[in-house]
């Protein structure tokens, strides 16, 4: 059987996390500082987010502008300050061919307080992502940019919006660049030697579960995995030597090493960063 214990939810270094990802840059920031409101002031505004547009025809570029409008719609919608207007109900609404010619009459129909609508093209290896949060009562853009980065991970283009739409609209410090870390027995491998048992390794993943991967390619025993300060390595307890240690991977950069130096009768395990991230204890 397959288990998967989730070690850590990390927020207060998600960004630095994804520096070493190649985020978008941005590339044009808003100064508006409009705040879209619902009818009632007790409830929270309607939004919606039909998919992105994808002038062209590319095949591959219309799946992405597909997939940034599902993404951002489940990034807002996860920390419930905006209601999500689920998007099987856009099928009557014409798709805008651009940015601006969106039928903000039709939206208004379905009582859409936010429309969050984008636009997406490619230049060269990269991809260029413009956004807006128009308010479809005024017709005024509470939210403007645009964002330049690597086509390898559309998915952050989407975590990125959600993020700063989140800050801008309700000073919130948004979780979708968020990473976690976990362990698993998935990849079912077994330990050698006399006692042998399934091996459990350490991963890393989106908060929403996408883009996992491995970390460690040990077979053996990897717990408690614990991200640094500057969101750059992972602390973890291995058993590669027979005992208990402390491994730090680096692992925008594939170093490993091992600070704590354990040896048969000195054990370390569970361990802690310090604030600055300059010791472990």
């Amino acid at each position: 059987m397959t288990k998967t214990i989730i070690a850590l939810f990390v927020t207060t270094a998600a960004a630095t996390v994804l520096i070493a990802q190649n985020p978008p840059a941005q590339q044009q920031t808003d100064t508006v500082t409009t705040r879209i409101a619902g009818g009632d002031p007790n409830l929270p505004p309607k939004y919606a987010v039909p998919d992105f547009i994808a002038p062209g025809g590319d095949a591959k570029i219309q799946a992405i502008a597909k997939l940034l409008g599902e993404v951002l719609w489940d990034d807002l919608n996860f920390e419930r300050e905006f209601y999500l207007i689920p998007r099987d109900t856009y099928k009557t609404i014409p798709a805008a061919a651009a940015l601006d010619q969106v039928p903000l009459p039709r939206w208004k129909e379905l009582g859409t307080d936010g429309l969050v609508v984008g636009s997406i093209r490619a230049e060269g290896a990269n991809l260029v992502v413009q956004v807006r949060l128009l308010d479809v009562n005024s017709g005024v853009a509470a939210f403007s940019r645009e964002y330049k980065g690597a086509s390898t991970n559309p998915r952050f283009f989407a975590h990125s919006i959600a993020d700063d739409i989140h800050k801008q609209q309700v000073n919130l410090r948004g979780v979708a660049k968020t990473k976690l870390a976990f362990t698993s027995t998935r990849d079912a491998e077994r330990m050698s030697g006399p006692n042998a048992r399934d091996t459990q390794n350490i991963y890393i993943g989106d908060y929403d579960g996408a883009n996992q991967r491995r970390i460690s390619v040990a077979r053996t025993l990897e717990l408690g995995p614990t991200w640094s300060p500057d969101a750059q390595s992972i602390a973890y307890t291995s058993y590669l030597s027979g005992y208990p240690d402390i491994i730090v991977a680096d692992i925008y950069k594939g170093r490993n090493s091992r600070p704590a130096k354990g040896t048969d009768r000195i054990h370390n395990f569970l361990s802690v960063w310090s604030p600055d991230g300059q010791k472990l204890a």
